[in-house]
């Protein structure tokens, strides 16, 4: 029996471990990738009404302010959808490894490029680490990426285990679905999937690199999913009343 019990929990350990380190792909590597994509499609789409976008305002909205709105926001949803959903705990954790890492860099790390960051502008040196890392210090217009190597990390996963823990404790796992949580899925979806495709075509149509592939993959993967976890929550009948399991 203690055996077994051993088993049973070394199994729940390794579980628990492969899926954290899913949840951690998927609330930083994934989000960070989902919202360039998703502006670029969403300023496209714009053009067809008459507004216009130069590749600097699309730089200035990603990145050109301290604190990523757009990539919080869609770290947002995905943590909403995901964790209203999926109800896995170690969503709530992915924030951890981030904060880890931003902690190490704001201690030791005045700068990832110094040879091109003028000493101004290094943390610790000619600005505070406070502005560096979290203020308008460190902007890539300067040369300057650690706010988007260390910084934007911790924020989005912060915000998707936020997210996520939101959705797990006000909402119900109600199986199957309302038809407005089955249409928010799946719009979430299409919208991730359809951007990414235009957006590729795009890219292809002003030259072919092979690294079109695992920066357009990553979120066409993440639409697509969202798409078929749309419909395995399967949506109730018209009446919107969900289906009772009389087993």
């Amino acid at each position: 029996m203690n055996n077994l019990s051993k088993d049973q929990g070394e199994e729940s350990k390794v579980k628990f471990g492969l899926m954290f380190a899913m949840y951690q792909v998927i609330a930083v590597w994934v989000t960070l990738r989902v919202a360039p994509t998703v502006t670029a499609s969403t300023l496209n789409f714009l053009r067809l009404f008459g507004r216009h976008y130069t590749s600097a305002d699309y730089h200035r909205m990603l990145s050109g302010t301290p604190y990523f709105p757009i990539q919080i926001s869609v770290g947002l949803v995905l943590g909403w959808v995901l964790g209203r959903h999926l109800r896995d705990r170690s969503m709530l954790w992915v924030w951890v490894l981030p904060f880890a890492v931003l902690c190490y860099a704001f201690v030791t790390i005045p700068t990832l490029n110094p040879t091109v960051t003028p000493l101004e502008l290094q943390a610790g040196v000619g600005q505070s680490r406070f502005a560096h890392y979290f203020g308008w210090g460190c902007q890539p217009v300067n040369h300057c990426v650690d706010q988007e190597v260390f910084t934007a990390p911790f924020y989005v996963a912060a915000a998707y285990s936020i997210a996520a823990f939101t959705a797990e404790e006000l909402t119900e796992n109600t199986i199957p679905a309302t038809i407005p949580q089955f249409s928010f899925v799946l719009s979430v979806g299409i919208i991730m999937l359809v951007g990414t495709i235009y957006d590729f075509a795009l890219a292809v149509r002003l030259g072919w690199h092979w690294m079109l592939l695992p920066i357009s993959g990553v979120p066409a993967a993440m639409g697509a999913y969202l798409i078929l976890l749309a419909f395995s929550i399967k949506a109730p009948p018209l009446d919107g009343k969900p289906i009772r399991n009389l087993g």
